[in-house]
C-alpha cells in the first residue's frame, strides 16, 4: 500500500462497519469474535455494541482509553455471533450502549476447572533446563486482580485484561518476586522471565494462550540481569492430555529481546497456531480506522495485483520463521528494559 499524498486524511467511510467471512467453508454458528477497535472521536460516547443488521448483539465492551471528551477511543469489543454462512460473511456495524457488559467474568476457581483444561508449558532445554506452567502461575496467584490493585504485594501473578461473559483474559507473570523466573546457563541469578496471556471463552470452552520469555530485565542484583542464554524450546498445551504446539532447536536468546508465539490450547481447534475455532477472515474497514488516526491515511483506493499479494506470500513462506536472530529484530520482539 502507498500513503495518500493529500495534506489531509481521507474522510472516514459513512461507516463503522467491519466485514467478518467464513473461512472454514463449512459455515458457523454461535462464533465468538473479540475486536481490536479504534473509534472516531465522539462516536460512542460510552461503550460499543456490536450488531448485525438490525440485530443488536450482547457485547462485552472492555475499554482502553478515552479521548479527551470522554469517549471511547479503544476497547477489545467482544460478542457471538449468531451464524456465518459457509464461504459467507455477515456485516457488523456498532452504536453506543450504557454498560460495557464486564459482570460475569471467571474467577481463578474457574479458569482452573475442568471445563477449560488449562494449562500451556515452556519447556526449556540449556546447561540448566527448566519447565515453566501457566498452570502454575494460576494457581500461585490465589485469585486474580485489575490492573492497579496491590493485595499481595505487587506480585501481580494473574492481572485481569479482558473482563465479562463472553472472554475473560488475564496475563501471568510474577513481576515482584520473580519467582517463575529462570536461566539456562546454570549460572547464578535468573535472567529470562516468562509470561503468559491467557483468554478464555466459555462458549465452546475455548482458550488462546500466549507464550513469552522475555530477556530484558535489569536488576539491582546484577546476576539477575538480562544476559545471553541458550537453550532450546518446546511449547505444549492442555493439562491432561497435553500436546506439543511447537519445537524449535537450541539458539542464543540474545539480551534486551523477547520471544512470543500464541496457540489454542482448549477448545474447537486445539493445537492451532493463534485462534480457536474454524478461521474467520475480518476486514477491519480501513478507510473508517484512517478517520480514528489509528492508522497511517493509506489509500483505500490502492489496489495490489493478485500475482504480488501471492509473491509475497510465497517469500514469507520460505523464511526461517524459528526463535533465534540478530538484534535487528529479526526473529526476536526487541525488549523494552524491566526493571525490579
Amino acid at each position: 500500500m502507498t500513503v495518500s499524498q493529500a495534506g489531509q486524511p481521507p474522510p472516514p467511510s459513512a461507516g463503522d462497519d467491519v466485514t467478518i467471512s467464513d473461512g472454514s467453508g463449512s459455515g458457523q454458528t454461535n462464533r465468538a469474535i473479540s475486536i481490536s477497535r479504534a473509534f472516531v472521536q465522539g462516536e460512542i460516547t460510552d461503550f460499543a455494541q456490536a450488531s448485525v443488521g438490525a440485530t443488536a448483539l450482547l457485547t462485552q465492551c472492555d475499554v482502553k482509553n478515552r479521548w479527551p471528551d470522554g469517549s471511547l477511543k479503544f476497547a477489545i469489543v467482544s460478542f457471538v455471533i449468531p451464524s456465518i454462512p459457509a464461504n459467507g460473511s455477515v456485516i457488523v456495524s456498532f452504536s453506543n450502549q450504557t454498560s460495557g457488559n464486564n459482570s460475569g467474568f471467571l474467577a481463578q476457581s474457574d479458569m482452573l476447572g475442568g471445563t477449560y483444561n488449562f494449562d500451556g508449558k515452556i519447556q526449556l532445554t540449556g546447561a540448566a533446563s527448566h519447565t515453566i506452567s501457566a498452570r502454575a502461575i494460576l494457581t500461585a496467584a490465589g485469585s486474580c486482580q485489575d490492573p492497579g490493585s496491590d493485595p499481595d504485594g505487587g506480585k501481580f501473578e494473574c492481572t485481569y485484561w479482558l473482563k465479562g461473559s463472553i472472554v475473560t483474559a488475564v496475563i501471568l507473570e510474577d513481576r515482584a518476586g520473580r519467582s517463575f523466573d529462570v536461566n539456562t546457563d546454570g549460572g547464578t541469578g535468573n535472567p529470562l522471565h516468562p509470561i503468559f496471556e491467557a483468554w478464555f471463552y466459555p462458549q465452546g470452552g475455548l482458550v488462546q494462550l500466549g507464550y513469552t520469555i522475555e530477556n530484558s530485565w535489569a536488576s539491582t542484583t546484577p546476576s539477575d540481569a538480562a544476559r545471553d542464554q541458550t537453550y532450546s524450546v518446546v511449547l505444549t498445551g492442555g493439562n491432561s492430555g497435553s500436546v506439543t504446539e511447537f519445537t524449535n532447536g537450541s539458539f542464543t536468546h540474545i539480551t534486551r529481546s523477547r520471544w512470543h508465539r500464541s496457540f489454542c490450547v482448549n477448545g474447537a481447534g486445539a493445537g492451532s497456531a493463534y485462534a480457536c475455532g474454524p478461521t474467520v477472515h475480518i476486514n477491519q474497514n480501513w478507510a473508517y480506522l484512517a478517520g480514528t488516526k489509528f492508522t497511517p491515511h493509506w489509500d483505500p483506493n490502492l489496489s495490489v495485483a493478485a500475482s504480488k499479494i501471492s509473491s509475497e506470500v510465497t517469500s514469507f513462506a520460505s523464511t526461517n520463521r524459528t526463535l533465534g536472530g540478530n538484534a535487528n529484530g529479526v526473529g526476536f520482539y526487541p525488549g523494552p528494559i524491566k526493571a525490579e
